[in-house]
């Protein structure tokens, strides 16, 4: 059991205890007589005791050791203005990893005077690029008074080069039933026409590592759907699957829905999993912002990321070929939406890594309402994936659908610029097609992403049988590159898209197009230049030059204008004017002076919750449009509306979503509800500790992320199959002890960790000991509950402990008395407790 100081207190615990040490060595005080208008007069003379200015000087603190921008512990430490100097330089060294030279760094740390590099300390408004960063000779230090932190900086030359020696597998969460249910609804319409409304329910029940996923859909005017009902097992590197789930299918054909069993090689519960790379998912961010993946209308991931080019975390995306809308909500309020073509299989393994799979059931339709919907018609796929080299990854896999065999071979060349996807696929019918997908790394300015996908059928029908059951949620799916043919007609089909962009100064300048040609229809496309020139920043407020010019097969549209954006602590404001011209079939040509005035504001602490209320007026060349929008965000539920007005005569309609979601998770005796996120894995923290206001902050990975009160359980809710380290640390000045070393745990998919912690009220005790003879008893070891101290020459000291507790006095191991603390007044987390004698009486009553 350890003990911290909360915030603030321990500068003044010692800054306290260097006082009481000088009142102690005052005398009682001494008197000179003096006449003062005749009469005597005393006067107290006081000189400065010995040793008082270097108490006056120097100071100690207790503080926390960071390195590589980790906490691994904490010290006591003495410091003055500009040097500072640890008490235990080998603990400090044995806490610092993968030491070459533990020795020789420790004899640095003893020969003390460490510069603090005080104004290297990161604070609000510091240059990130420039603070927090040392290069020193051997070892140096970054000293943050404020926050009492030290970072660590070693010399690489003084670092071993080992390789990490964790586990190569996350740990199973412990035994015992834990579920997360979560559940959401959104409701849609307009004043004129009818609603429309949708129900889910994602539950996922886990023990140790296997677990019960089900997943229900109902949509009003389809039915009710269970889109998942399976059951999973995790080994070390592989897993196990039996019941209705989605498997991998085709890259050009997408995901097939199936009954049955599968077993596949996964690199989830791998410890290094976040440094396999397959194919990924980048975006540009202008400022930092929320991104959502959405997939056919419902969010599979949230994040949020800086600015700049961002890879996207797609660990909770589902295996297989789908497309995904990506929508990007700007700090500022600003939305907009991209649509991605994105695959997620076991085509690019970690270098040295092979991907094994193979499932065998029926086909469950999934184009029509109802539970499960087997076809009775058989299915099976089989595949692996390579990585021979770190420049080339080989894959391929052989699917039986409706006795048609469909093959696939790929080929991905992976280098520092990008990544070259290839991919064929070939019929027993005849059918052929091919795939080419070309995209940059986003590692400098110029950066692109290009898909191009090519089907011809064969005369039989093997294709159109084999296909169908995979067609879901992709009718009609022209601007998609996920080819679903026989919702095309089962004719030949084309898909082109791709977009390029490149930064300059504050400038960007993008290219995006698509192009779809399916046997029998006219072919659909779509492409045009973007720019935003950032023109002034001044403070809060940005002025942005903007235009885009886009042709399509239906006509062409252009746009050029001024975007003026001020942003405020808790609210936004944007404006934009210029004109616009469009010239579509059946409209004609039209030009219109165009502009918008949009509005956000942001409030932390409304009930407990989050709001983001917003609302603005656009007039377009074609609308009149009037919109509010609002999001709350707490940890029972997640609510968002939105409302559109039409001004334009004959077009007043109002256009209106609704939406609400929440999570229950349970374990044990401890149920917690959050509608902040709904991910399949949680925490519950909660802290018993005196006063019915205590509060505390948790920390996970050392990054604070909620605050939990006395009695409170306050629901984490975290990505699954990682492993974290939780810890809480008291906000306020009281002095408390408690377990501040973090708690690891691991967490899988439908996993509830209860964690708890307890904390005590402690007070700074000052005061003397001496024998039964009066004389004091210097250099002994006192020791409370949790706590040790030892007396100075003159036998002073200072320990924390509660009130109540009594303190065991030792010398060389030899215990000499224990001693009750004295009743007395504490004052500001203070107790002197004057002399206490240590004699044959206390060391009976040990």
């Amino acid at each position: 059991m350890q003990r911290f100081p909360s915030r603030g207190s321990t500068r003044r615990r010692f800054g306290a205890a260097a006082l009481l040490a000088s009142a102690a060595a005052l005398p009682a005080g001494s008197a000179a007589a003096g006449p003062v208008g005749g009469a005597p007069l005393a006067v107290i003379t006081v000189g400065e005791p010995a040793g008082f200015s270097i108490l006056t000087q120097r100071q100690q603190a207790v503080v926390d050791i960071y390195f590589g921008g980790r906490r691994v512990g904490d010290a006591l430490v003495t410091y003055r203005a500009g040097t500072l100097s640890f008490a235990d330089p080998v603990r400090v060294a044995g806490l610092i990893p993968n030491l070459a030279d533990a020795e020789g760094i420790a004899a640095r740390l003893a020969a003390g005077g460490l510069a603090t590099n005080a104004a290297l300390a990161c604070a609000p408004g510091s240059d990130s690029a420039a603070c927090g960063r040392l290069t020193p000779d051997d070892i140096g230090i970054i000293f943050d008074q404020n926050r009492f932190r030290v970072d660590v900086f070693v010399n690489p030359r003084f670092l071993a080069v080992t390789r990490p020696d964790a586990p190569r597998y996350l740990p199973a969460p412990p035994a015992g039933l834990s579920l997360i249910d979560s559940f959401g609804a959104a409701l849609s319409g307009d004043s004129g026409g009818p609603q429309y409304y949708n129900l889910r329910n994602r539950l996922v029940a886990g023990d140790a590592d296997g677990r019960v996923r089900a997943e229900l859909y109902y949509a009003s005017g389809f039915g009710v759907q269970a889109d998942r009902l399976d059951m999973e097992l995790d080994r070390p590197g592989w897993r196990y699957l039996a019941g209705a789930f989605w498997a991998p299918g085709s890259e050009l054909l997408g995901r097939r829905k199936m009954i049955g069993f599968g077993a596949e090689t996964q690199t989830d519960t791998r410890m290094d999993k976040d440094i396999l790379r397959g194919d990924p998912l980048v975006v540009f961010l202008a400022r930092r912002s929320r991104v959502d993946i959405m997939r056919e209308g419902r969010l599979v991931s949230s994040g949020i990321y800086e600015a700049g080019n961002q890879t996207l975390d797609t660990s909770t995306l589902p295996d297989g070929s789908y497309e995904v809308t990506l929508r990007i909500s700007e700090a500022g309020g600003a939305q907009r939406e991209e649509r991605r073509a994105f695959t997620k299989n076991a085509a690019v393994p970690a270098f040295g890594q092979r991907f094994l799979f193979a499932y065998a059931g029926v086909v469950s339709d999934d184009s029509r309402a109802g539970f499960l919907n087997p076809t009775g018609e058989p299915f099976a796929q089989v595949g692996a994936a390579f990585r021979p080299d770190r420049h080339l990854a080989l894959n391929g896999s052989v699917i039986l659908a409706d006795r048609t065999l469909i093959g696939e071979l790929g080929a991905s060349l992976i280098g520092t610029l990008g990544q070259l996807r290839l991919a064929v696929i070939g019929l027993s019918d005849g059918t052929a097609g091919g795939l080419i997908r070309l995209s940059s790394a986003g590692n400098g300015r110029l950066n692109f992403n290009v898909d191009a996908r090519r089907l011809t059928v064969g005369k039989s029908t093997g294709f159109a049988a084999a296909t169908q059951p995979l067609a879901s949620g992709y009718a009609a799916a022209l601007g998609s590159n996920i080819i679903a043919p026989s919702y095309l007609g089962g004719g030949d089909f084309t898909a082109v898209s791709g977009n390029l962009s490149y930064d300059i100064a504050r400038a960007q300048f993008r290219l995006t197009g698509t192009y779809s040609h399916a046997q029998g229809q006219q072919a659909a496309y779509s492409v045009g230049p973007s720019v935003r020139w950032e023109i002034v920043r001044e403070g809060q407020a940005h002025l942005f030059a903007n235009g885009d010019f886009v042709v399509t097969d239906r006509g062409r549209s252009g746009f050029l204008g001024l975007t003026l954006q001020v942003f405020g602590r808790s609210s936004s404001l944007s404006a934009t004017a210029g004109g616009q011209s469009t010239d579509f079939a059946g409209e004609g040509r039209r030009t219109s002076a165009v502009g918008s005035l949009y509005g956000a504001w942001q409030a932390g602490n409304v009930a407990g919750g989050e709001l983001n209320a917003g609302g603005g007026y656009e007039h377009g060349v074609d609308r009149d449009l009037l919109s509010a929008s609002g999001d709350y965000r707490s940890q029972f539920a997640a609510v968002r509306a939105d409302l559109l007005q039409n001004l334009r005569p004959g077009e007043g309609r109002t256009q209106y979503s609704l939406a609400f979601d929440t999570a229950i998770a349970a374990r044990g005796d401890g149920i917690a509800v959050d509608g902040r996120q709904q991910l399949d894995s949680m925490v519950i923290v909660s802290v018993d500790a005196p006063g019915p206001q205590s509060r505390f902050e948790v920390l996970v990975n050392d990054a604070p992320v909620a605050e939990v009160m006395t009695h409170d359980r306050v629901p984490l809710t975290l990505i699954p199959y990682r492993q974290y380290a939780v810890r809480i640390r008291p906000l306020g000045d009281a002095l408390l002890r408690y377990d501040s070393a973090p708690r690891t745990v691991s967490l899988y998919p439908g996993s509830v960790a209860s964690l708890s912690w307890r904390a005590q009220r402690v007070a700074a005790v000052f005061g003397r000991i001496v024998d039964r003879d009066g004389r004091p008893l210097g250099n002994v070891a006192v020791a409370a509950p949790g706590e040790t101290s030892q007396t100075d020459d003159n036998g002073y000291f200072q320990i924390e402990a509660s009130p109540d507790a009594s303190l065991a006095i030792s010398s060389a191991g030899r215990a000499l008395c224990r001693l009750g603390l004295p009743v007395v007044a504490q004052r500001e987390g203070y107790l002197r407790v004057g002399t206490l004698t240590c004699g044959d009486r206390q060391v009976a009553e040990r």
